[in-house]
């Protein structure tokens, strides 16, 4: 069974490459996710996974998907997320679970953000931050062994868009509304024009791309069909580009994205490009998104 994140860090997998392909990781902050077989999602937003595999299909380490988060169609370098140099102990108030990526019995992995706002994976059996050992992953908590057994409870998508690092001057509302406006222009229905150099801009903020959205692969009989959009942002930066709660993505320039090998070929063969057309499906009618990079 596999949960994945309210989040997202995977999401950044395709929450990045949606919002740089309109930025599609992500979410993929961030925070995006990735699984194999049938799913269902939870009411808290995670998703859970049939334990029998199906055929052909093989299991991959997460490091795997980093390579998608990784790599964008502008040819962005993206900050990577890295551990803190903490020079004591965290303690645990200041350590947050933010997303979980469940692969049964208590194994898996693990998101968690400490007191600073950084974000990090962690498999069970490794150690958390300077905290302690993950010892085991669950669908809404994680239990860290730091001395004694920690419960951490996931966060939800609000709690974590509520937390800022100290020092960072993450826009406001307004600001980040201005901001949009001035990179993103509707030009007629279904066309957009963005602006290229604020595209770079917003990717170096992943922690903004990862709470304005979460995308969730979605799969029919057994085989991935795309990523739905859930939770978006009324002033969030997908919104402004057009997307809504439950879109589902599925091609990119007539690459489909229904599997992360076919989403990272996608976004290496739109590295440069000045249009993007994103196909998506928006309550059973499919639609066309196009965008024109400036």
């Amino acid at each position: 069974m596999i949960r994945i994140l309210n989040n997202i860090k995977f999401l950044k997998l395709i929450n990045l490459a949606i919002f740089c392909s309109i930025l599609i990781a992500l979410i993929f902050a961030v925070r995006g996710v990735f699984d194999y077989p049938d799913i269902a999602v939870s009411d808290r937003g995670g998703i859970q996974k049939n334990t029998v595999n199906q055929p052909g299909q093989t299991r991959k380490d997460i490091g795997y998907y980093m390579n998608i988060l990784r790599k964008n169609p502008f040819g962005f370098a993206l900050k990577d997320f890295k551990p803190p140099s903490a020079s004591g102990k965290e303690k645990p108030g200041n350590i947050k679970l933010i997303g979980t990526v469940q692969e049964g019995d208590g194994e898996g992995y693990a998101v968690f953000m400490n007191g600073e706002g950084k974000q990090e994976f962690f498999r069970k059996g490794e150690r958390v931050f300077s905290f302690g050992m993950l010892e085991g992953v669950y669908q809404d908590h994680a239990l860290v062994m730091g001395g004694s057994p920690h419960d951490f409870q996931l966060m939800s998508l609000e709690e974590v868009s509520r937390k800022r690092r100290p020092g960072s001057h993450q826009p406001s509302g307004g600001l980040r509304r201005s901001r949009q406006g001035s990179f993103i222009r509707k030009t007629s229905e279904g066309e957009y024009l963005v602006d290229r150099r604020r595209v770079e801009e917003a990717i170096n903020n992943p922690q903004q791309l990862m709470t304005d959205a979460r995308l969730q692969p979605i799969f029919k009989g057994g085989r991935q069909g795309g990523f739905v959009l859930k939770e978006v942002k009324r002033n969030g930066l997908y919104y402004s580009l057009g997307l809504r709660n439950n879109d589902i993505l599925f091609k990119i320039n007539e690459y489909p994205i229904t599997n992360p090998e076919a989403a990272l070929q996608a976004f290496n063969a739109l590295k440069g490009a000045d249009e993007i057309v994103l196909n998506i499906e928006r309550r059973g009618k499919k639609k066309t998104l196009r965008y024109y990079i400036r």
